[in-house]
């Protein structure tokens, strides 16, 4: 199995003038990633130097522009390949958003970067870690703030796992209540993701105040069978709806809730105009519409995203 270098934080520091995140193959191989003017790097004990692709990362939470490094040291058809994650601001400085790359050559050539964390709402995801389990499987730990409109101290804990080798994710929320933190470089905001004996065990801070245990969710079927039993849309909707001036929406609950929605461009993170706040929904069939010309929006292609609850969901709205 891979092991990654971790101190109490969950991070690993090198000597001034970089800051790296360092893994220990099986065979005692020690590899590191950091970021180095605007870019992201990779190095091996070896002396081996690759310049793996652009990667800015100015604009906080401060230690963002640590990468997550890992080996997978299965016996299948992906072992030995060693696997880099990053936050990166490369889509705007408030949509940061979580990339992956990886090298089946011990570094010298890399894939290009691989989206993990899109959201047509043009969120952020910062921080990553990853470890790799027996089965080759990538498991990549991050904050998220994509289900909360306007508290930019609110996030939560995701999980995104890969079973083909990081070509397809899907995404986990870990935590049940929200942490309302500020992400600096206090240890106690770290996050941890642990492979041992093949036991993958995600661990954060809830509360983000010092002296505070741990909070540790095991990654397994009870796990996953959990997951699927409590997570379900509780407001559903028309996925996809045509631009009018006056905009129709059902929405039918199981919950009474009250809701948030905004629009954004799926290709313009920059943009994005509250349509409505803190609209009341009871249980059953509700009515939501939105006056397009007095909110000063241009016919054309929309995402709508409903917040509620500590989610969020969305509506494709087209030009024609």
């Amino acid at each position: 199995m891979f092991t990654q270098v971790f101190i109490a934080t969950g991070r690993f520091y090198t000597s001034v003038p970089t800051r790296s995140t360092i893994c220990k193959a099986s065979n005692g191989e020690v590899v590191k990633a950091f970021m180095e003017n605007d870019s992201l790097v990779f190095e091996s004990a070896q002396g081996l130097k690759t310049i793996i692709c652009a990667a800015k990362n100015k604009g906080g939470p401060a230690l963002n522009d640590l990468p997550g490094i890992a080996i997978d040291n299965s016996a299948g058809l992906t072992k030995g390949r060693i696997y880099i994650c990053w936050s990166s601001e490369k889509n705007g400085l408030r949509n940061k958003d979580v990339f992956l790359s990886y090298s089946d050559d011990k570094g010298k050539t890399w894939m290009d970067p691989i989206l993990i964390t899109y959201r047509p709402n043009h969120r952020a995801q910062v921080m990553p870690v990853i470890t790799i389990d027996l089965t080759g499987t990538v498991y990549i730990l991050y904050y998220d703030d994509q289900n909360y409109y306007e508290n930019l101290i609110t996030n939560d804990v995701y999980l995104a796992l890969s079973k083909n080798g990081g070509l397809k994710f899907e995404h986990y929320k870990l935590n049940t209540e929200p942490l309302k933190i500020t992400l600096n470089t206090q240890p106690k905001n770290y996050l941890n993701l642990n492979s041992e004996n093949g036991i993958v065990t995600a661990s954060w801070n809830q509360s983000g105040k010092s002296k505070t245990p741990l909070t540790h969710v095991n990654i397994n079927e009870a796990f996953f069978s959990s997951y699927q039993k409590n997570n379900f849309s509780e407001i559903t909707f028309d996925k996809t709806i045509s631009f009018s001036q006056e905009i129709k929406i059902t929405l039918n609950s199981t919950i009474e809730a009250k809701l948030t929605a905004a629009f954004t461009k799926p290709l313009l993170a920059g943009f994005e105009k509250a349509a409505v706040k803190n609209f009341k929904i009871k249980s059953g069939t509700n009515q939501l519409v939105i006056d397009t010309k007095k909110l000063g929006l241009q016919k054309g292609n929309y995402t709508l995203t409903l917040y509620y609850n500590g989610k969020n969901d969305f509506i494709w709205i087209t030009e024609e």
